[in-house]
């Protein structure tokens, strides 16, 4: 099997390639990218910074490749498939029925969902089959669907095996759990294509935990998984997962690895106003970096996200940001911010492909309403290893704000 994760993340033995492991970086003996693979890339990456071109509608991406196809798994899990990065098709919804372990005080019995997310979703209907280069899904909200459901989604390749974990959640609450389910192949015309949900993994429950467990990223470091989650509440968490990756250790080992400062006096229930979510880890030279995205985002042209990196020598950290900062303590070092385009971007993920660095995340447009599209952008790091992007080619460049953190920024104004 040609299968492989854009080489996302994770920092494990060169063995992982050869058995179909996903890893952040090119071990040594690894083929170099083909001249097909450079020309894709150097397409994408060029289609996608134009601002004349019309952009996927998708929410919380993560991609994946297998063979010539990338996948597109988003929040609601109604996966796209795309050649080339740029023009993408409906493939299959991941779960048709209703996940039989979700109770209705984990996604809100009085709220109906779309695709998984309460109150709202994104993802191109089932009837959405025809390739575009535009959205073919709601701007926001449709139709009733059903309850259970599958947000933000990681997709990983260990050892032959792809695991998908998946949120279900009723909004703004942390009564929050993630999920994860298998599959042999991300085809669906493959005779070996089936989807099996292995139930929960790992459960918040108001009033007792200060935590909430959202956005799951799956690290895998020297053949040990660790499932990295958490959104608003008490931050970014991490714990260690059993052999099989479809359960938690014993004994339970956790780590806070990132937070925002929240107001002591909240009740426990409340969200509060420690925004950080959608952590990502990614494996460069050295380093493990820790992405999140701090700030609001699902307001359309009010939304606000923004993504912070910070780093570690050690997979379970401490992940510090450029000026030495705790990111469990409110660091963080800004790496993507709106502009005169976007009015936020975030939830990014982050990979190394064909030869280059990349960062996936969604943007909400302001040329397009507000609307939340597919960004994909090259991660260009400087002499000291710390990445940036340049999220809009065409506007003049602000250096000096992309080295401040988003609690100077707020200072400032």
């Amino acid at each position: 099997m040609n299968s492989v994760k854009l080489f996302a993340l994770s920092a494990v033995p060169a063995l992982g390639l050869l058995t179909g492991t996903m890893i952040a970086q090119l071990p040594q003996g690894a083929p170099p990218p083909t001249k097909q693979e450079i020309a894709i890339m150097e397409a994408a990456l060029k289609y996608n910074a134009d601002p004349n071109s019309t952009l996927y509608q998708t929410h919380d991406p993560e991609l994946i490749k297998q063979g010539d196809t990338y996948y597109l798994f988003p929040t609601g899990c109604r996966v796209s498939s795309s050649e080339d990065l740029i023009n993408w098709k409906f493939a299959y919804d991941i779960f048709p029925e209703p996940q039989s372990w979700v109770t209705p005080d984990m996604v809100g019995a009085d709220r109906p969902t779309w695709g998984g997310q309460a109150g709202g979703g994104f993802g191109p209907p089932p009837a959405a089959v025809a390739s575009t280069r535009g959205a073919d899904a709601p701007a926001a909200g449709g139709p009733p669907r059903r309850r259970g459901g599958c947000g933000a989604p990681e997709i990983q390749l260990v050892n032959g095996t792809y695991y998908l974990f998946y949120n279900v959640t009723a909004f703004a609450r942390n009564t929050s759990a993630i999920g994860v389910a298998t599959n042999k192949t991300l085809d669906p015309a493959s005779t070996d294509f089936k989807w099996v949900d292995h139930g929960m993994v790992v459960q918040s429950i108001p009033n007792r935990d200060m935590w909430n467990a959202l956005d799951a990223n799956l690290v895998m470091d020297r053949g040990q998984g660790w499932l990295v989650f958490g959104s608003f509440w008490g931050g970014i968490k991490m714990v260690k997962l059993a052999p099989d990756l479809l359960s938690l250790a014993k004994p339970e080992e956790w780590y806070a690895v990132a937070s925002q400062p929240r107001t002591y006096q909240l009740d426990d229930t409340d969200p509060g106003d420690g925004t950080i979510e959608g952590a990502f880890i990614y494996k460069h030279i050295q380093y493990f970096y820790l992405f999140a995205s701090v700030d609001y985002c699902c307001r359309g042209l009010n939304s606000d996200y923004k993504v912070i990196v910070g780093r570690s020598r050690f997979v379970n950290g401490p992940y510090v940001d450029r000026d030495g900062k705790l990111m469990s303590r409110g660091g963080g070092t800004l790496v993507a911010a709106g502009d005169e385009h976007w009015a936020g971007v975030g939830h990014n993920s982050a990979y190394t492909m064909s030869g280059k660095s990349i960062i996936v995340m969604h943007g909400y447009d302001k040329r397009d309403n507000g609307r939340s599209k597919l960004i994909i952008r090259e991660l260009k790091w400087d002499r000291s290893d710390w990445p940036s992007i340049v999220l809009s080619p065409d506007l003049i460049p602000t250096p000096a704000v992309a080295c401040k953190s988003p609690a100077a920024i707020k200072a400032a104004r």
